[in-house]
């Protein structure tokens, strides 16, 4: 995601290695900018970049734990397979 790269780029180079891990650091002035500046990009709210930032990462989660691409989660292929694995399901039918 284009956050979490440009974010990356920025980094905190003063974060100890306890509060990287712990995630019990404040965001540096360079994530409010990156947040910022994607928001305005897109004409979306800062909060939205966070969102999609959180939504991005559990995509990732799922597909690395099920064993396929996050495209393919995302896909209108994967939204069919579902449909038709429960309509198949709920018939019977093979």
């Amino acid at each position: 995601m284009k956050y979490k790269e440009e974010k990356k780029e920025h980094g905190n180079t003063n974060q100890s290695i306890k509060e990287q891990v712990s995630g019990n650091s404040c965001h540096s002035l360079d994530d409010k900018k990156t947040e910022q500046k994607i928001a305005e990009q897109y004409n979306v709210s800062p909060k939205t970049v966070r969102n999609a930032e959180t939504f991005a990462d559990a995509v990732n989660k799922v597909a690395e734990n099920v064993g396929v691409s996050p495209q393919k989660i995302l896909s209108k292929e994967a939204l069919l397979e579902r449909i038709e694995h429960s309509l198949t399901k709920a018939t019977g039918c093979i």
